[in-house]
């Protein structure tokens, strides 16, 4: 609500610059936009660092700060994902103490998120001791794009002239939501 403090997390990628751009364009409504937080993991070299380089010229052309944290190469043993989902979570919980108590992180889950989850869930058992979906609120973090597609994410990125960064690894099939 009006007067809250607000920070997105944007790696780069559509759903996290759109959310990122129409919050600062658009999103007074929610609260000030104090910030933008990027977590680099560094599994893809060169390409990893290209995106925390978009997503410092995207805080530039914003007006927006850009923290930033950097994670290692995943653990063998544990799933990569998970490691990443922690080291993020971590960072996030560093990056608001940083900012008055009740801040609120927005990420870029969407529909399309929603959808894939629920479908994992239900075929590798997930659904029992998860649940069917991604909550709404979580802690500080809020996933107010969960009713928006990614087409609509992605049309209005392309109204704007705003490009994004592609995840290779969204592609290759080595990790189960690929």
């Amino acid at each position: 609500h009006k007067g809250s403090q607000i920070l997105c997390a944007c790696s780069g990628g559509l759903d996290s610059t759109a959310l990122t751009v129409l919050t600062a364009r658009y999103g007074s409504k929610l609260g000030e936009l104090r910030g933008i937080l990027h977590f680099n993991h560094g599994w893809r070299g060169k390409e990893s660092d290209h995106d925390q380089h978009f997503v410092e010229e995207l805080g530039e052309q914003l007006g927006l700060p850009v923290l930033v944290g950097r994670g290692e190469s995943p653990k063998k043993g544990a799933s990569p994902e998970v490691q990443a989902r922690a080291a993020r979570k971590v960072f996030f919980r560093e990056s608001l103490s940083r900012f008055p108590e009740g801040t609120k992180i927005l990420t870029g889950h969407h529909q399309d998120d929603l959808a894939e989850t629920i479908l994992w869930r239900v075929m590798t058992g997930g659904a029992r001791t998860h649940g069917m979906g991604i909550l709404v609120s979580e802690g500080d973090e809020l996933r107010s794009a969960l009713t928006t597609t990614k087409a609509e994410l992605q049309t209005f990125l392309q109204e704007e002239g705003v490009s994004w960064r592609e995840d290779r690894t969204n592609f290759e099939g080595k990790l189960l939501r690929s």
